[in-house]
């Protein structure tokens, strides 16, 4: 188990998150929307690329459930040995006294605690446990989402639980910056009022490179 000691502040959000692969696919086969007629939303990690990165790290299934903090995080204890990553937002992270640094992998004894305080950059960081946390699931997701879960944010003395690992060989240990980099392509529609630009303006839109 790992257990929040501190929780963040009422106005700050340190929230469970699980991009769930089911949603992906619900997308494209159409069945996004089977809980949307109860109000219950499409749920999942706001930055999922770097919700993806702490799980591709940690050798995860891509779906598997992180931890999201918004502003600020918590602290945690672990009570049996596990490995760790922090993704996203920049944030003043520390086991056991020790700085941690994102996208890289950590191994956590028993008993080590996490102090997760104030993002300095960015909005969201995004924490990862090898294996995953094994939150119950409602609804097929592990997402918080109140009033359909019993809360909207973590609070001091809940406990998540997370399978033991010890030994784990990571394959890739850190992301340089430039693994980040990626190149995607936008898509872009013309709106109601396209006809209105000047036909230079329209090709540049559309011609040049961003």
């Amino acid at each position: 188990m790992a257990k929040a000691t501190r929780s963040s502040k009422p106005h700050q959000l340190a929230t469970l998150v699980e991009e769930l692969r089911v949603v992906e696919r619900a997308r494209r086969d159409g069945r996004g929307d089977r809980y949307r007629h109860f109000g219950v939303p499409l749920s999942g990690a706001a930055d999922r690329l770097a919700a993806r990165r702490v799980n591709a790290l940690l050798e995860n299934d891509p779906g598997d459930a992180v931890l999201e903090m918004a502003m600020q995080g918590p602290e945690l204890v672990f009570d049996s040995p596990t490995y760790i990553a922090l993704s996203g937002a920049g944030m003043d992270a520390r086991l056991n006294g020790q700085e941690l640094f994102p996208d890289q992998v950590y191994p956590v004894p028993a008993g080590s605690t996490l102090q997760c305080g104030r993002i300095t950059r960015g909005f969201r960081a995004y924490l990862g446990i090898r294996g995953g946390l094994l939150t119950r699931k409602i609804l097929g997701s592990r997402s918080m989402f109140f009033p359909v879960t019993e809360g909207r944010q973590i609070r001091a003395g809940q406990e998540f639980p997370y399978e033991t690992c010890e030994g784990f060989e990571a394959k890739l240990l850190k992301l340089s910056p430039m693994d980040l980099c990626l190149e995607e392509a936008l898509v872009a529609s013309p709106g109601p009022e396209f006809e209105l630009l000047e036909p230079a303006a329209r090709e540049r839109l559309f011609g040049d490179s961003f």
